[in-house]
């Protein structure tokens, strides 16, 4: 099953996590570097489309030791129309949900192409034109 990985500097890749709930989180914690994972509910599936789920280190919030991750609160924020507070850290994996929140399922194509566009803008808009942060451009000016 096809999912998502947004890291914090917003650079993404599709990651084959397997159907089994317990499979299915040691290989995202795997992914992820942690030891337990807490699943946020993004889109709850319905009769109006599919449910997304994001996946991310339980404890990273809690110890402050992971860097924030801007490009999955923007996700988040833009596919929850705000219904859900979008600070997170660390690295993210973005899956399908299937309603029970037993297992994860593959993620439409849709949902995928709104995560990597809004990822690849929070990377892009956070390297700047010039490709670094804070480097100046060509022709010396603040990038």
């Amino acid at each position: 099953m096809r999912a998502r990985l947004v890291r914090a500097d917003g650079a993404t890749e599709p990651v084959d996590v397997p159907e089994d709930p317990a499979e299915a989180s040691a290989i995202i914690c795997a992914t992820i570097g942690c030891r337990a994972v807490t699943v946020t509910s993004v889109i709850q599936p319905g009769p109006r489309g599919a449910g997304l789920d994001m996946w991310t280190d339980g404890h990273s919030l809690i110890t402050g030791s992971l860097t924030p991750n801007p490009a999955a609160g923007a996700i988040v924020a833009f596919l929850s129309r705000g219904q859900v507070r979008p600070l997170f850290a660390g690295a993210a994996v973005f899956s399908g949900c299937p309603g029970t929140r037993a297992a994860a399922t593959a993620l439409t194509g849709e949902h995928e192409e709104i995560i990597t566009t809004i990822a690849a803008a929070i990377r892009d808009a956070s390297t700047g034109p010039a490709g670094q942060a804070g480097q100046p451009s060509a022709d010396g000016s603040p990038a």
